[in-house]
């Protein structure tokens, strides 16, 4: 209700509001409070006024002085002499109150005034201790950047709280989560890419590769839920290291199949042969003999290329029998792209007679008589990419008249480089140059078919060949001082390839009903056994050539009369078990 409503405050009716309505009256204030109350109000805003006003002086002052020597220093720059200069841009002051009463903000402006130096300094001197500039006009002329949008003081604890922001950052910078699995990924990349690198096997590549690929992944992982983390490129990084040790893996794995397959392209159809009259080789592909040099690329690309260059006759062997030596000589280059040895790439047969002699080694530091160039270890010697060596590798013979045929290959013999050398006549230390061969494929002595009707056939998916058990006669007692027997085999490789004995027939002993295991005798100084050759049943020998297999069994007992021989061998559809008894001689036949 009010004075002027239609009931009025008068509640006496006395027609004025007095101390007799006292219950419509408002709350008594007391003076002195209301006066203690605006003291206060008015104090702070005095305060906060020249809070304000000393910040603008100061910013005015800053902005005077920083417009002072833009200019200075531009009339010097582009004025000759000082005469010549132009005076600064001199601001009239303003009050710090801003405009005075009826004059327009807009209309304030700043005038510019030409002089002497002196006069501008004098000027500026003036102004610096008796004028101050309005803040918002120069925040509106662009010369100061207010702290606030309304150009007011900045607070005293801003400084305060903005480094005490930086210092939090900069903590919480240096106690970032870092990215472990990033850092473990690229290492491992690095320290696999380098174990594998030529010596590793394809699988061995898969696995390093994907140790470091779940590495990099979860490396990934960790810095989507935690960009702080970092590590991206690191884990791309080991990705990428990864890609490429699988994609050489798979070049590893490639390179075997292929060379797997050299050894299978045709050996299902031969065996498959229906016709058992007929040998099963008849479809099964020939060497690819080359000229002059061999280049090959071999098991998880590992590559050369090789000639044969010449052979000297060596000294003779004492631990092989005392037999004489011929010394070949081998020339190649590493075209890999990691380090590999000559035996990494190349695996030449040297034969005598169409049979495999087998390697020697000579020791120079003992007295052996070799050439200065004789290395033993020089075929192990691992050589850079793009580098190249002599390889000499030492071979005994079994006859110092007869021909020596090099057939350097990777030991598939798909393809081959055959060269010959005539040693007959060579006495120690002549070198022989080689020779090429016409037809490698034909030898001297080969058989006929009439050599084959007691022979019993063999056929497996390497082709056919033809074995015949010859006899049994005591030997010398082995290592362990057990007696022993020998047995003699003659078989016919009847194949399209060099190749030995043990990868056609499976020979087993037995006396009474016990099988019979399988030892091994060793020459005694210089008194060879007669008719044995510890390598007779692994050696290989050329296509159309018959050689002589013996094996030494172990003797349950010394006074044995018998001993049975069983040969199995041949596919699934050629089956072939043949037993054969024998007497048991007591010395070589022949002696």
């Amino acid at each position: 209700m009010g004075l002027f409503d239609g009931t009025g405050r008068d509640r006496n009716h006395d027609g004025y509001v007095s101390p007799f309505d006292a219950d419509e009256t408002q709350a008594y204030v007391d003076p002195a409070k209301a006066l203690d109350r605006e003291t206060r109000a008015q104090a702070k805003a005095e305060a906060k006024a020249k809070a304000r006003d000393d910040h603008n002086a100061a910013q005015v002052k800053a902005a005077r002085q920083s417009q002072r020597s833009k200019a200075q220093s531009s009339a010097r720059a582009s004025s000759p002499s000082a005469s010549h200069t132009q005076p600064p841009v001199t601001l009239r002051p303003m009050p710090v109150g801003g405009p005075q009463t009826g004059q327009d903000t807009q209309s304030v402006q700043y005038s510019q005034t030409a002089g002497t130096d002196a006069d501008v300094n004098a000027g500026a001197t003036a102004a610096n201790d008796d004028d101050q500039l309005d803040y918002r006009q120069l925040s509106d002329a662009g010369q100061i950047k207010p702290e606030r949008p309304d150009g007011g003081a900045r607070h005293a604890g801003h400084g305060a709280a903005q480094a005490a922001r930086s210092k939090a950052q900069q903590a919480e910078t240096k106690t970032s989560p870092g990215n472990g699995w990033a850092t473990a990924a690229l290492v491992a990349a690095f320290v696999f890419l380098g174990a594998t690198e030529g010596s590793w096997k394809y699988q061995t590549k898969f696995f390093a590769a994907g140790v470091v690929a779940v590495l990099a992944f979860v490396g990934l992982l960790r810095y989507g839920t935690d960009r702080r983390r970092k590590g991206v490129g690191r884990a791309i990084a080991a990705l990428v290291i990864a890609a490429l040790m699988a994609f050489n893996g798979v070049q590893g794995w490639q390179a075997y199949d292929g060379y797997l397959s050299r050894w299978h392209n045709s050996y299902s159809s031969s065996a498959g042969s229906s016709d058992s009259s007929d040998d099963a080789t008849e479809e099964y592909p020939e060497p690819n003999f080359h000229d002059g040099e061999l280049s090959l690329t071999g098991y998880d690309n590992q590559s050369g290329t090789a000639k044969i260059v010449s052979a000297t006759m060596g000294p003779k062997d004492e631990f092989n029998e005392n037999r004489d030596t011929i010394i070949v000589t081998y020339s190649w280059t590493n075209t890999s792209s990691t380090n590999v040895s000559f035996e990494d790439v190349f695996s030449p047969t040297v034969f005598q007679g169409g049979v495999e002699i087998k390697q020697s080694y000579l020791y120079p530091e003992y007295g052996d008589q070799t050439p200065q160039s004789y290395d033993r270890e020089s075929q192990q010697t691992k050589l850079k990419p793009g580098t190249g060596k002599d390889v000499t590798v030492a071979y005994a013979l079994r006859d110092t008249s007869a021909p020596v045929e090099v057939w350097l290959s990777d030991g598939s013999y798909d393809d081959v480089l055959a060269q010959r050398f005539d040693i007959k006549g060579s006495s120690l230390g002549a070198t022989v140059q080689p020779q090429k061969i016409e037809d490698p494929m034909q030898t001297d002595g080969m058989v006929t078919d009439g050599d084959l009707e007691d022979m019993t056939k063999f056929v497996n998916y390497h082709g056919t060949v033809y074995a015949k058990v010859l006899d049994a006669y005591r030997s010398r007692n082995d290592s362990d001082g057990s007696p022993t027997v020998t047995v003699r085999i003659a078989w016919v490789n009847r194949t399209s390839r060099p190749l030995g004995f043990n990868y056609y027939i499976e020979p087993t002993a037995f006396v009474g009903s016990e099988s019979l295991k399988q030892t091994y005798l060793y020459d005694k100084d210089d008194n060879p056994i007669p008719g044995y050759d510890e390598r007779s049943w692994s050696r290989d020998v050329k296509p159309g050539m018959m050689d002589t297999a013996t094996l030494v069994y172990k003797l349950p007992d010394a006074n044995a009369k018998q001993v049975e021989l069983t040969m199995e061998g041949g596919d699934s559809e050629h089956k072939v078990d043949e037993s054969k008894t024998l007497d048991i001689a007591d010395q070589y036949p022949g002696q």
